[in-house]
């Protein structure tokens, strides 16, 4: 009849989509593990897009320490420069107030010589430069050497930082890439990290 029928129909449609569902069980936890490899790429992804971003950001701290110490560096060179200007003028002109004192057959302090044949002139642009003023430029000498090594000091430790933070990108990276080629096809060597 034509019940029966509609039921033998029913019943055979039943029985195809139970054939079709019977390992959608094992297909459903196959697609879990995948999307749970997935997921674990991801996090992994994103971790090393992080460690990069901290990478970048170190070495922007290091480029602005590497300036801080040229700067500090060429401040010490110019005082430096100046100081040993100021330092030679001055004795320059003790030597010219020490040539003023000698007298032919008589013994120089400096040397014990008797004979003066060519004394040390008398400059007096720099006859108001005084033993203060040249101490005074040597102890901002000093603190400018210091600044300076304090500089470089930041500068290496800023740059050895930055190189274990990009250390660890390429591990990162690295790890991430053979977790990849586990489980996807093709997976290129050269991976660039980017956000």
């Amino acid at each position: 009849t034509k019940h029966q029928n509609e039921l033998i129909e029913q019943t055979a449609v039943w029985q195809r989509e139970s054939e079709e569902l019977k390992d959608a069980g094992a297909r459903l936890g196959l697609l879990n593990e995948q999307i749970a490899v997935v997921d674990s790429l991801l996090d992994d992804a994103v971790k090393a897009i992080g460690l990069r971003s901290d990478a970048e950001k170190q070495k922007r701290l290091v480029d602005a320490a590497q300036k801080a110490y040229e700067k500090a560096s060429a401040d010490y060179r110019a005082k430096k420069f100046e100081y040993d200007g100021l330092r030679q003028a001055f004795f320059d002109a003790q030597a010219g107030l020490l040539a003023r004192t000698l007298e032919p057959g008589h013994p120089c302090p400096v040397c014990g010589s008797t004979e003066h044949p060519s004394p040390c002139p008398i400059n007096t642009e720099f006859s108001d430069v005084t033993r203060d003023m040249v101490e005074s430029v040597g102890r901002e000498v000093e603190e400018l050497r210091e600044k300076q090594e304090a500089q470089a000091a930041r500068s290496r430790s800023a740059k050895d930082v930055y190189d274990e933070k990009y250390e660890s990108v390429l591990r990162a990276r690295d790890a991430l890439v053979s977790k990849m080629k586990k489980s996807i096809t093709n997976v290129p060597d050269d991976i660039v990290l980017t956000s």
